[in-house]
């Protein structure tokens, strides 16, 4: 089996037979077995959790870590079904979980079920004005400032604009 050549120069027929590629397979192994090689060198495995336990979980659209429970370990390996701040039902690989050693927050809306019948009205009106005092925008007037102290003078295009 060979190709035909476009070119009008003579050449060998050895030239023209496809290279078949040998031991492929094995060089694959070889390779893939040296790169869990060096990956396990630093890999160490988490503890595992057990349910009921209060854990933070990260969030992978924010960023950020919220408060939650484990309710029970996942058919995946390395898999929790967690609860989290919302009572939603997620499920998270053990390296989007911490150990916290804190209890979870409530949410505002579940804090008024858990206040004592016989307590007197005082309580709920400070938790209505502590909750007022945080949803109050922030003053308009007070001057924009950096970390370092130094007010922030907006160009002037930007004059006709509110922040």
């Amino acid at each position: 089996m060979h190709r035909i050549c476009k070119t009008k120069l003579p050449s060998t027929i050895q030239v023209l037979k496809p290279k078949i590629n040998e031991n492929v397979i094995e060089k694959l192994q070889l390779r893939q077995e040296q790169n869990t090689k060096y990956y396990n060198r630093s890999f160490k495995n988490l503890p595992t959790l057990n349910p009921n336990l209060n854990v933070i979980i990260r969030d992978p659209v924010s960023n950020q870590w919220n408060p939650g429970k484990v309710i029970e370990q996942a058919n995946k390996p390395r898999s929790y079904n967690v609860l989290n701040d919302r009572r939603h039902t997620i499920q998270r690989n053990r390296k989007h979980l911490k150990l916290s050693l804190n209890q979870p927050t409530i949410k505002e809306e579940e804090s008024f079920e858990c206040l004592n019948p016989s307590s007197n009205g005082a309580n709920r009106n400070t938790i209505n004005m502590s909750l007022e005092n945080i949803n109050d925008p922030p003053l308009r007037h007070q001057p924009i400032t950096t970390r370092c102290g130094r007010l922030v003078k907006l160009p002037s295009k930007f004059k006709d604009y509110e922040l």
